[in-house]
Order: structure tokens, then C-alpha cells, then sequence
């Protein structure tokens, strides 16, 4: 391998993952686009996105455009030890405008001069060969090379059409024949050329605010090209841009199918994992706990490498036999921990009593219990001796998930 490609390459992507999907609400106001269950295993896209990443050594993942929290995202990655990667959560400033902005700021505050970077955008489903890409970036020398497809699908349908106004051709969503290629929303970049061309790095929030490249595409990469240095690097791999519901559902109907292959940059079927832990979530059926418990809580679980079964759809059950309670107590007896998502009930503020009955139940048969308390909710004495428990408040679910992770991680 030559020298440069030997020094320069950093091992490093920078994911946007900002946007606000204005395009998927109401759904985008409760969990991110980024966010959203894709696959059978129902991990989300981020999640597919650093394990594309981890399989070509790539393992110091950037993620720009997180809230000063990290929101989320921050929540369910944290510093990436569980995923086997070195996860960074860099917030925008206040007048950052745009992906450029977010680019040229992480740039100067991480300190990134000297490598060449992956720059990856996170609603982007893609199974490009990513070794493949950095060699050609790498063999070019190019500031900026970007990833580009012949194989997309026009969205709408075309019509040939005369200067009279007659149509005198139609085609339903016909395959792009060109002029031009696709970009796919994947691109390396020579971070010290990078800065050269555009004139150095924003010194202060104001001095970004004011900065013309607020896009990477439209602005840092449409300059580069005027300079000729950009470069290109042609694929045939799968790839989806989920802008929109109705790609999303392209996605999911794609993915579960038994023969998707080149997910993640490997041909291979999608088949489920072996879970580590068994865990029984056990919590009070209601809008809002939904909501939190099997929307959110329960698909990050099952991505991390849980096997999750959720009590409170045992209450709702039809055709099965038996009592909630007892059909809850055999499922307990097969898993190794049971998480109680403990919300106040009634005007003693007491969690439900199917909650009381399947902790209850659980410590008997000497399982694993952690106990998770919504503020203001009155628990037994004993349980604040006997279990593992912390509060969370009901607002901030995404501290909910980090909290039920980070314990399990401990039994784990």
C-alpha cells in the first residue's frame, strides 16, 4: 500500500444525522429519521450504518448535528463500546446553517486536519464496498471524491412531449438513463486540501454563521468542482435514500425479504441473530407507556443483541388461555432478567398490579430485577433494598433507554 494511503487514512466518518425529517411527521416529532427500526431485527438505520462502517475497520464514528444532549442518538449509541466502536456526539453551534457549517466546525473543534475522512449521511441505506471507495479517493489524490450510481428509479412518472403540447410518450417511474450520474450521499475528503480550497476554518460561531458553505453538496463540493478536484467513484451496490414514508416502506419491504443480499457491503440473507440476555419487560399498559415502551425502548433492545418479550401485550392478548397473570409468570420463567417500568396508577400513585405481581414473581424465582421508577410513583420499601432501580423522568424516554442499557450492560 503506498505511503500516503498508509498515513493519511484516518479511519474516521462523520455522520450527519441532524435533519429535521420535516418530511415524516408526525413520526420524525417523536423518534428521529435516523432513528427508525429498518429489518427484521428492527435496528436502526444508524445502527445498519455503523456496522456497514465496522466491517471495513471503521471505528471512530463522528455523529454531527446531535442535540447538546446528543438527544437519541447519544442515548442509544453513548460512547459506542457496546457496538465495538468509538462513538463521538458533536452538536452544532447556534448558527451553523447547514451540513457545510456542521463539517467545517467539527473539522476545527476534533482537531481533524491531516486525514482523509468518510463523510456519510445518516438517512442513507447504501452497501457500497467502502475499502474500494478509499483506495480510488486515495489512488486519485483528489480533494473530494464522491460516490455516484447509474441504478436509481425516478420517482415520478415521464412524459415526451411536443412543441404543440401533445404527449407523444409516457413512462411510470422510469430508470435514470442520464445525462449524469446519481449522487449517492457518500463522499471521502482530504481534510488539509479541504480546508486550502476553502479559504481555511471558521475561528468563532460568528465567522461560521457568515461562512458561504452551508451545504457540502451544494456549496463545499459544487466549489470543489469548479477546482477541478473532485473525483468520482462509480458503484452498483444496493442504495436507498429514505426521504420520504413512502422509501422508508421501500426499505423495510426490501429488507425483509429472505433473499436481500449486499446489506452492509457483504452478500449474504438477513436471518435474526443469536440474542444475548432474555429480557421481560413488565410495565403498565397506556398510550404514553406505548409509546416509550414498545416503540422506542423495546426495538433498541432487541438491535443491541436482547431477546425481548413485552408483558404488558400479554393484558390484550386474545385466544390464549389462561389468565394474563399466569401466561406472564410462564414467559418470566424463561427469561434471565426482568425490567419493570414502574409508572404511578390510581390516586396512590402505586404501579399497576400486574407490574406488583410479575416483580414480585420474578424475585421468587430468584431472576435478575431491575426496577425503573417514574418520578413520583410510590413503590414498596422493600423493593428500593432488594432491587437494582434509578428514576427517570417520563419526558425524557431517551435517558429511559440509556439507563435500562447501560444496567443490562452490567449483568450482561
Amino acid at each position: 500500500m503506498p505511503d500516503r494511503i498508509r498515513k493519511k487514512r484516518g479511519n474516521v466518518a462523520l455522520v450527519f444525522c441532524g435533519g429535521k425529517g420535516t418530511r415524516m411527521q408526525p413520526v420524525t416529532s417523536l423518534i428521529r429519521k435516523e432513528m427508525l427500526p429498518v429489518g427484521p431485527q428492527r435496528k436502526p438505520l444508524l445502527a445498519h450504518i455503523v456496522e456497514h462502517l465496522k466491517l471495513y475497520g471503521i471505528r471512530h464514528i463522528v455523529f454531527l448535528g446531535s442535540q447538546k444532549d446528543g438527544g437519541d442518538v447519544a442515548n442509544y449509541f453513548g460512547d459506542g463500546r457496546r457496538f465495538g466502536v468509538k462513538a463521538t456526539h458533536h452538536p452544532d453551534p447556534a448558527k451553523c446553517r447547514g451540513t457545510g457549517h456542521a463539517l467545517l466546525w467539527a473539522i476545527r473543534k476534533l482537531k481533524l486536519k491531516g486525514q482523509d475522512l468518510l463523510v456519510y449521511y445518516g438517512d442513507m441505506f447504501n452497501a457500497v464496498d467502502l475499502q474500494e471507495l478509499l483506495d480510488t479517493h486515495c489512488r486519485k489524490g483528489a480533494t473530494a471524491t464522491v460516490v455516484v450510481s447509474d441504478h436509481y428509479i425516478l420517482p415520478k412518472g415521464v412524459a415526451t412531449v411536443t412543441s404543440g403540447g401533445m404527449i407523444t410518450g409516457f413512462e411510470e417511474k422510469p430508470r435514470w438513463q442520464g445525462p449524469g450520474k446519481i449522487t449517492v450521499g457518500l463522499l471521502c475528503l482530504d481534510v488539509d486540501r479541504l480546508v486550502d480550497a476553502c479559504g481555511g476554518l471558521p475561528s468563532t460561531v460568528d465567522q461560521l454563521g457568515k461562512s458561504r458553505y452551508k451545504d457540502v453538496m451544494g456549496d463545499i463540493v459544487k466549489h470543489l468542482v469548479s477546482r477541478h478536484e473532485v473525483a468520482s467513484y462509480t458503484t452498483d451496490a444496493t442504495w436507498r435514500d429514505i426521504g420520504s414514508f413512502q422509501d422508508y416502506l421501500d426499505v423495510q419491504k426490501e429488507s425483509m425479504h429472505e433473499n436481500f443480499v449486499k446489506v452492509m457491503g457483504k452478500p449474504r440473507t438477513m436471518s435474526p441473530t443469536e440474542p444475548g440476555l432474555s429480557v421481560f419487560l413488565s410495565y403498565q399498559i397506556s398510550k404514553q407507556n406505548q409509546t416509550i415502551v414498545e416503540d422506542l425502548l423495546a426495538p433498541c433492545l432487541s438491535s443491541a443483541g436482547y431477546g425481548v418479550i413485552s408483558g404488558a401485550k400479554l393484558n390484550r392478548a386474545r385466544r390464549v388461555s389462561g389468565p394474563p397473570s399466569s401466561r406472564a409468570h410462564m414467559l418470566i420463567d424463561t427469561c434471565d432478567v426482568l425490567a419493570a417500568i414502574a409508572t404511578p396508577v390510581g390516586k396512590d400513585h402505586k404501579p399497576s398490579t400486574y407490574v406488583i405481581d410479575e416483580v414480585t414473581y420474578a424475585h421468587a424465582k430468584g431472576k435478575t430485577v431491575l426496577l425503573f421508577v417514574e418520578e413520583g410513583t410510590t413503590v414498596p420499601g422493600h423493593w428500593r433494598e432488594q432491587f437494582t432501580w434509578t428514576a427517570f423522568e417520563i419526558a425524557k424516554s431517551g435517558a429511559l433507554i440509556r439507563d435500562v442499557l447501560e444496567l443490562l450492560g452490567k449483568v450482561d
